[in-house]
């Protein structure tokens, strides 16, 4: 994963015809190491907990972590498959990829939101919807999850894996939105050991510690640079999904912010929200 700059695998099975049988997330992994810390582990910040104890979990096999990262299932579709087969997949299972199989179960290719999105910007012009506002679209006042500014990190890593998240915002003491925590953010633990003690820190310490480490030390680790993204991405309820669409895309990433002009926090809008938006009436 993080040779490759990416969040997730797919795990195939030599002994069935590398048949795709689940995928394993980075937010997976990091479950899979606070299952070997105890509850006392966790609470008093001792991390160092993880460093007796990489070998066994070095040694851990996929498929005796299912059970303890409950490790989502696969979801694929034929060569032959349509767009609208993939994003109701998306939006029927909540879930970010949908791998492309052969007539034997095997792995030929991968799709993810991301890439539809993208896709759907270039004629977001023709699609039904679009001029409509956020609020006309029902994206303000949902049940909303997000973390404190004073929440440890770890605290929030775990928040998202137990209510199936990839990031939470995180908001200030008078709900303002000023950042965001997100599965990405777990990758520097990847390069090196010793960034799991960023894990005690408050959500907003462990960000800044982690982009100062990847801006002085990008080259030795090939961290994957792109265009700056502000600390917030964000939009009123009086702006038109157009605009959404075009955020998402331009900054390359899966989220953004409802916010009224004093930046408190209203709703938060997904990749997979857009899509349900767009087709959930296309299903028939």
């Amino acid at each position: 994963m993080i040779e490759n700059h990416i969040l997730s695998l797919v795990v195939i099975d030599p002994e069935a015809n590398n048949i795709a049988i689940c995928t394993i997330s980075i937010l997976d992994i990091v479950a899979i190491m606070f299952s070997h810390a105890s509850k006392d582990d966790l609470e008093s910040g001792d991390f160092n907990i993880l460093f007796t104890k990489k070998e066994s979990i070095a040694k851990l096999k996929i498929k005796d972590c299912q059970e303890i990262a409950e490790i989502d299932k696969v979801w694929s579709v034929r060569p032959e498959s349509t767009l609208l087969d993939v994003i109701f997949l998306f939006i029927q299972h909540n879930v970010h990829r949908v791998i492309v199989t052969d007539s034997n179960g095997k792995p030929v290719n991968l799709i993810s939101q991301s890439r539809v999105v993208l896709l759907l910007r270039t004629m977001m012009e023709s699609l039904p919807k679009t001029t409509k506002s956020v609020e006309e679209l029902g994206f303000v006042g949902r049940e909303l999850v997000y973390v404190g500014q004073d929440k440890k990190a770890y605290e929030a890593f775990q928040i998202m894996k137990e209510k199936k998240l990839s990031a939470l915002p995180i908001v200030d003491s008078q709900n303002r939105v000023i950042g965001c925590i997100s599965s990405h953010d777990i990758k520097q633990l990847g390069f090196d050991m010793r960034f799991f003690g960023l894990l005690e820190h408050s959500v907003l310490e462990y960000l800044h510690s982690l982009r100062t480490h990847s801006t002085v030390e990008s080259e030795p680790y090939h961290i994957k640079m792109t265009i700056p993204i502000p600390d917030v991405v964000s939009v009123l309820p009086n702006q038109d999904l157009r605009r959404v669409l075009r955020l998402l895309t331009f900054y390359e990433i899966h989220r953004v912010f409802v916010t009224d002009l004093q930046g408190k926090l209203l709703d938060v809008i997904t990749l997979g929200d857009v899509l349900k938006v767009l087709f959930e009436d296309h299903r028939s």
